[in-house]
């Protein structure tokens, strides 16, 4: 009978603590509440825990979602290709913007040359001129041909580059075709005779028309120069190195 009632006591006392609200002691309930209720070091260590991972120690990553759409997706790979399209060949082939610019400062020299055989240098010794016969061109006075019915044609003659072309503006070249002399004399000396009036200062005689021969077979010469600072550094070349570009006139009103 002991040793029976002792195990009823221990497994009533074994219920009881698995299930508080059927305890049959009110004080052994009332320590069972009071012990399971208070803060442990394991709990406040897991508060802390849940803290640091709702706040800053979170992970985030991105969620895809996967849409059965024919015209979507074809929308999206023609904004992709136009996207291309624009960087690649427009902006980096055709304007090539992805290249730092610098500002690049040059000249251009533009010369002209008399024809010469085989178009040899002027300077050169043994250089020698291949100017057409002036009874050859149709335009001089000296032609040998027949000219038009009482049409007066002004004399040619050869002249070298250096001659009728003097530096009027630097960069800049003026070719003449046609060359006009006369001498200019005083008109008239102020006195009182003439009541100290002239009306005209300043007579032209002796005037004479010369057309340059064989003009149109001059060859012009054009060479350029540049020079550039990148990064500190000057770089510089001429026509050797780098090509130019000749707009005539009239091509960058057309731009």
């Amino acid at each position: 009978k002991l040793k029976s009632s002792a195990r009823a006591k221990h497994a009533s006392v074994g219920r009881s603590c698995g299930r508080p609200g059927a305890l049959e002691d009110p004080g052994l309930d009332r320590r069972w509440a009071l012990w399971k209720h208070r803060p442990t070091r394991l709990s406040s260590m897991g508060q802390w825990w849940d803290l640091q991972v709702a706040g800053l120690g979170t992970y985030q990553t991105a969620k895809r979602v996967k849409i059965r759409d024919a015209r979507l997706a074809f929308f999206f790979l023609f904004m992709i290709g136009a996207g291309l399209l624009y960087i690649v060949v427009y902006t980096i082939l055709y304007r090539n913007i992805l290249f730092v610019k610098y500002e690049v400062s040059g000249e251009a020299d533009l010369t002209i040359q008399q024809p010469t055989y085989h178009g040899c240098n002027p300077r050169d010794a043994g250089c020698k001129n291949d100017f057409r016969l002036l009874t050859e061109l149709p335009y001089c006075r000296q032609f040998a041909g027949a000219h038009g019915h009482g049409e007066e044609k002004p004399l040619c003659k050869y002249e070298e580059p250096h001659h009728f072309n003097p530096a009027i503006i630097p960069g800049s070249l003026f070719v003449p075709t046609r060359l006009d002399y006369f001498n200019m004399d005083m008109g008239c000396d102020p006195t009182k005779a003439n009541g100290f009036a002239c009306r005209e200062s300043w007579l032209m005689t002796n005037r004479t028309t010369t057309l340059l021969a064989d003009i149109e077979r001059y060859t012009l010469r054009l060479s350029h120069s540049w020079s550039v600072f990148t990064d500190g550094v000057m770089d510089s070349g001429t026509q050797s190195r780098s090509g130019g570009f000749l707009y005539k006139c009239g091509d960058r009103e057309k731009e």
